[in-house]
């Protein structure tokens, strides 16, 4: 299953929305050397049960993720 995230950088982990099948996500570390996206898919693995990977938007604010498990 794919799922749609769009990420902000801001002071917590949270999830802000969920409008139209998409995951507006806040992220508080920062989108160097991979670490915001570390940060989300430690993030979205604790809140939703499951474990993700990013299938597209690696260097992007927008990216589909995959849940495996």
């Amino acid at each position: 299953m794919l799922i749609e995230v769009k990420v902000k950088i801001g002071r917590e982990n949270k999830i802000i929305s969920i409008e139209n099948n998409i995951y507006n996500v806040m992220i508080k570390a920062k989108p160097i050397d991979g670490e915001a996206n570390k940060e989300l898919l430690k993030f979205l693995k604790k809140e939703l049960g499951k474990e993700l990977i990013i299938k597209r938007g690696y260097t992007s604010r927008r990216k589909i993720l995959e849940i495996i498990s």
